[in-house]
């Protein structure tokens, strides 16, 4: 069975009004969270930031393969449930990236939400959606190929700004996986 048919199976599209676009899926408390990220943020260089978006990105990153990616060879409920956990997560790092002034960051998170979104609603098939993630993996590499900061400071921030790194893919991971379970 496709992933197509399986999403559809699963009564998924019953599930995507509220799903993913513009950020609705998150209002009730998006002014709250939008605060709590930008306090984690003052006093940030311009380098510190992008290297705790990063050091974010990398905590979900984690945290998806453990516990989530297992979902979409599932297939119906697990595989719906997956995407959309998926997609808020780029949703929440859009976001961030929007927070720290990394507009090539926020685009490529937004491309990742919206090749989600399109998934789910069925106006894209899973080679559709496999192509949009290679040309987005393309995007990313470029970001990271005109990045100046050398990975060695990004790393030495890891390490300093690891509380903040863990209080924020902590939240991410948290609304993304309530939401995706609510919705």
């Amino acid at each position: 069975m496709s992933l197509q048919s399986r999403l559809t199976r699963a009564g998924l599209f019953a599930l995507t009004g509220l799903l993913l676009t513009q950020g609705q899926a998150f209002s009730a408390n998006s002014e709250g969270w939008k605060k709590q990220v930008e306090a984690e943020l003052v006093g940030l260089s311009a380098t510190q930031k992008r290297s705790v978006l990063l050091c974010v990105r990398g905590a979900i990153s984690i945290n998806y393969r453990d516990t989530v990616a297992q979902s979409f060879q599932k297939g119906g409920n697990a595989t719906a449930w997956a995407l959309k956990i998926s997609g808020f997560e780029s949703l929440q790092m859009a976001e961030l990236a929007k927070a720290v002034g990394w507009p090539d960051m926020q685009a490529y998170y937004e491309a990742e939400t919206d090749a989600t979104q399109r998934l789910i609603e069925g106006k894209l098939d899973r080679h559709g959606y496999e192509d949009a993630a290679r040309q987005n993996k393309v995007t990313l590499k470029k970001i990271f190929d005109t990045d100046p900061t050398g990975l060695e400071e990004h790393k030495r921030n890891f390490q300093k700004f690891e509380s903040i790194c863990k209080d924020l893919a902590s939240t991410f991971i948290v609304r993304a996986k309530g939401s995706a379970s609510s919705k």
